[in-house]
């Protein structure tokens, strides 16, 4: 079964699974208010994404990082994390997002929504809600 849920970044304590993970995304440190939507499979985490209301760039909010376990991959959970974030930054009022993507990635994020800016960024935006189903 797949669920997901929300935890503050600072309230992850003995969470050393989730940890394990976000020290695998690198780059920029992670604010202690960010939340953290976990999806889980079968008790195990399978993915995690990173929605911190600090990460701004103008009227754009930076969703992510965000990375699914190899052995989960292609099965959903990638999506569902993305959908979760989209939807709790609009309902924070924040309706413009994007993210920074490897090339081989911008198909998946296209189907989310996101449009490249041009064709020698990483960057990709949206903005609005998204359908599709998500728990929150």
């Amino acid at each position: 079964m797949v669920e997901a849920k929300w935890v503050r970044y600072a309230d992850l304590g003995g969470e050393t699974e989730i940890l394990k993970l976000l020290d695998g995304l690198g780059g920029e440190p992670i604010h202690a208010d960010a939340l953290i939507v976990v999806a889980y499979e079968d008790d195990s985490a399978a993915a995690v994404g990173v929605l911190d209301a600090y990460a701004r760039e103008g009227d754009f909010l930076r969703l992510g990082p965000v990375t699914v376990l190899e052995g989960y991959r292609r099965r959903g959970h990638g999506g569902l994390v993305m959908r979760m974030m989209i939807r709790r930054a609009v309902e924070l009022g924040l309706n413009k997002h994007f993210v920074m993507v490897p090339v081989k990635s911008k198909g998946f994020f296209e189907s989310l929504g996101f449009k490249s800016i041009n064709d020698f960024d990483a960057r990709m935006e949206r903005e609005g809600d998204i359908g599709g189903g998500c728990l929150n």
